[in-house]
C-alpha cells in the first residue's frame, strides 16, 4: 500500500463524504477546503489522495478508481498551496 512507502508524505482519505488527513504536520486548510468542495459538489464520494515525493518535488497521486473529475481541481489547489506545507 502506498501509505507505507517512504516517498509518501501524507494521505487524505475520503469515505462516505468524510475527509480525514493523515500527515505529520497539518495540511494547508485551503487544500483541505478544496477536497471538501469536491465532496460537496458530488464529484468525490471515496478515495485516497497521496502526497508523494517525485523528482525532488511533492505532487499528488490518487488511489485506483479516484474520480477523474475531482483530480485536476485538487492538483491545481495543491500546486498553489503546497509551499505552505513544505515550508
Amino acid at each position: 500500500m502506498k501509505r507505507f512507502l517512504p516517498s509518501v508524505k501524507f494521505a487524505v482519505e475520503v469515505n462516505a463524504g468524510a475527509v480525514k488527513p493523515y500527515a505529520r504536520k497539518p495540511l494547508p486548510s485551503a487544500f483541505l477546503a478544496a477536497v471538501h468542495e469536491q465532496v460537496e459538489h458530488g464529484k468525490l464520494a471515496s478515495g485516497v489522495i497521496y502526497g508523494v515525493v517525485l523528482r525532488g518535488g511533492l505532487t499528488l497521486d490518487f488511489s485506483p478508481g479516484f474520480p477523474q473529475a475531482a483530480r485536476q481541481p485538487l492538483l491545481n489547489s495543491w500546486h498553489i498551496h503546497k509551499q505552505r506545507w513544505a515550508g
